[in-house]
């Protein structure tokens, strides 16, 4: 609870700004390229999603 109270208002700055969450990484100097994230179309990222939580409930039910 205390880490949401103090970054609610930094983000919402940050966010006014122009600013989103993936900008305070490039502050933080760490420069790591993060190539390996792939680039899912958003149909393929939904299946994909839709298929994992029926596997999950397909478990929980023969459970």
């Amino acid at each position: 609870m205390a880490a949401y109270a103090a970054a609610y208002p930094v983000n919402r700055l940050m966010l006014r700004r122009g600013q989103g969450h993936a900008r305070s990484h490039g502050a933080m100097g760490d420069g790591v390229e993060r190539a390996w994230v792939p680039d899912i179309p958003a149909p393929g990222l939904a299946g994909a999603l839709a298929a994992f939580l029926a596997g999950g409930l397909l478990v929980s039910i023969a459970a």
